[in-house]
């Protein structure tokens, strides 16, 4: 039967030209569509690293010094330092509160802020990696891993910090870190270096963390640092020290944001502070992805993803709709010599499946040197720098290159078939006799 059909196409040669041609044109346009979309989606679908719901951001402000309200007795710094503390005690002592973390510059998950830096694996500074730093507070309790419920990446049990942290200076690792500078995730109590060389002991290595919920994992790292070891009052300690919190498993959320509304928002104001009311994580998260364009891209290529696979699906539906139609003659034919219904369809979606591999070989081969040509492989050397995870299929150039290149030979082949199965099964439920006539 496939020497029959290789026979068939190239008996139609002309008609099927025309066919290939459009599917040529079809596949490189869906691969450059669904590219930038199937990336994003890979991305987003990537574990956090820690979890996300329960966690609130608790959102303060200051009176303006140009209000009647403000008062400047009570805006020098050691004043707003016990104000500030205050406020903390008022929230670790609520019984919704599971932990708290106090996040220095703003620096916590999906806040856009983090201090960018580098730690080395020895003192000749020669084996380092570029971390995300998320400096912290530990005081009143405080406590970033807890908070974040990040798990030991060796044990899988959720972190705490040591009570010593502070004083021993030192610091908790993401398991990418871990391996880029010591080829392994076990090195509890290995020594690392700042480009001072300066002295910092990791104390553990919790799993790959996303600052962001678009990003893939990122080299991160849990430290205090010398100007935020403990609370230090300021003009601006609002901006300065962000409190987020964890409510306990058991606490319905939507109650405890109403009674934190009525309630205990009121009990927070100190000095020139006030309680703006609480977020949630999860919100947060998604309007900072609303603020740095992350969502309006999603919603772009997504929309373009859609436009291209209707325009698509239409478009070949109805060329092999045609062409199938257009031969209702030889179907009749090859119904009155004894064909069966399933042979005649198993030819006509042959030399379908037929036409689509060929164009979508050539199309292939077109887009791989398109994109070789304009640096699509480009990561490898971003791999070779740690900079990117290898271990995603979207960051290795074959491999992510083969995946697009799939999927588009997926769409393009269902959709012929539909478009070919669908008319040849009409045709063939029809008597021989009918066929013959219409045409």
């Amino acid at each position: 039967m496939f020497r029959t059909t290789l026979k068939q196409i190239w008996n139609q040669r002309r008609q099927n030209g025309w066919i290939f041609f459009e599917l040529l044109f079809v596949g490189i346009f869906l691969w450059i569509v669904l590219d930038p979309l199937c990336v994003q989606i890979a991305n987003k679908n990537i574990d956090r690293g820690y979890e996300q719901d329960g966690i609130y951001i608790l959102k303060m402000n200051k009176i303006p010094r140009t209000s009647h309200k403000y008062s400047t007795e009570m805006d020098n710094d050691s004043l707003v330092r016990l104000q500030f503390l205050d406020i903390i005690r008022e929230m670790r002592n609520l019984p919704e509160i599971e932990s708290f973390a106090i996040a220095y510059g703003m620096a916590y998950a999906n806040s856009g802020s983090f201090s960018g830096g580098e730690l080395f694996a020895d003192t000749a500074l020669s084996k380092r990696t570029h971390l995300q730093f998320y400096h912290f507070v530990p005081v009143e309790g405080s406590d970033i891993l807890k908070t974040y419920r990040l798990k030991d990446v060796n044990s899988g049990a959720t972190m705490t910090i040591a009570p010593d942290f502070a004083s021993r200076n030192l610091i908790y690792i993401s398991e990418n870190s871990a391996k880029m500078l010591y080829g392994r995730t076990d090195v509890v109590g290995e020594k690392c270096y700042d480009y001072k060389k300066d002295v910092r002991e990791i104390a553990g290595v919790f799993k790959d963390f996303k600052d962001r919920d678009y990003n893939q994992p990122y080299p991160t790292a849990f430290a205090s640092a010398s100007f935020c070891n403990d609370i230090e009052g300021n003009f601006y300690m609002h901006w300065s020290y962000t409190f987020t919190f964890r409510v306990k498993d058991e606490v319905d959320q939507a109650k405890f944001e109403k009674r934190f509304e009525e309630e205990i928002k009121l009990k927070l104001s100190r000095g020139n502070y006030y309680c703006l009311g609480i977020e949630r994580f999860d919100i947060a998260a998604l309007n900072m992805a609303e603020v740095f364009g992350e969502l309006n891209s999603t919603r772009r290529n997504t929309i373009f993803a859609i436009f291209g696979l209707m325009c698509v699906f239409l478009g070949m539906v109805g060329t092999f709709w045609v062409r199938a139609n257009a031969r209702r003659q030889e179907i009749g034919v090859m119904r009155s010599i004894g064909a069966s219904k399933w042979r005649i369809s198993s030819q006509f979606l042959t030399e379908s499946a037929i036409l689509v591999s060929v164009a979508v070989i050539f199309s292939t081969i077109i887009m791989a040197h398109y994109v070789y040509t304009n640096n699509f492989f480009a990561n490898v050397n971003m791999l070779s720098k740690d900079m990117l995870n290898p271990e995603y299929w979207q960051n290795n150039p074959i491999t992510h290159f083969s995946v697009i290149s799939i999927i588009v030979y997926l769409v393009l082949l269902v959709t012929s078939l539909i478009g070919t199965l669908i008319p040849v099964s009409r045709a063939t439920r029809e008597l021989p006799a009918e066929a013959l006539h219409d045409e």
